[in-house]
């Protein structure tokens, strides 16, 4: 039995890097692995990754990819007190969350001029957490 999930992510996006950084900073269990778009762990799983420009959340023990604001709200229930309050989130049915998903893939599209300070920013994948 897996006991980590894995986060698949835009390595060359900022904003994501910047969320990453958050994750690796909370994630006191070391209950996450992490993997760049381009990394050769995400690129032998091409076939079955979701196609979407979306921080992907893999689920090792069920098996499942959840994407968008479920995904986001899914990796904040693993984190624990007090970020799993807004990881409730995650357990509503996707009707439900059709406006943060709405919101979340606005966000995305425009991410790179939203926050342009951030356009530069790199997570240090010294950790061991990091797939290459």
């Amino acid at each position: 039995m897996c006991y980590f999930n894995v986060i698949f992510f835009d390595d060359t996006c900022g904003v994501c890097h910047k969320f990453i950084d958050f994750v690796v900073r909370h994630d006191k269990t070391r209950y996450f692995r992490f993997a760049g778009r381009s990394s050769q762990y995400a690129k032998s799983l091409s076939e079955i990754l979701p196609k979407t420009e979306s921080i992907i959340f893999f689920d090792t023990n069920t098996q499942l990819f959840y994407t968008h604001a479920k995904g986001i709200f899914r990796i904040y229930w693993y984190l624990g007190f007090p970020y799993s309050l807004l990881g409730l989130l995650s357990f509503l049915p996707n009707f439900i969350l059709f406006p943060f998903n709405l919101a979340y893939s606005a966000f995305a599209k425009r991410r790179q001029t939203v926050c342009p300070h951030l356009k530069s920013f790199k997570v240090q994948q010294t950790d061991d957490r990091f797939f290459q």
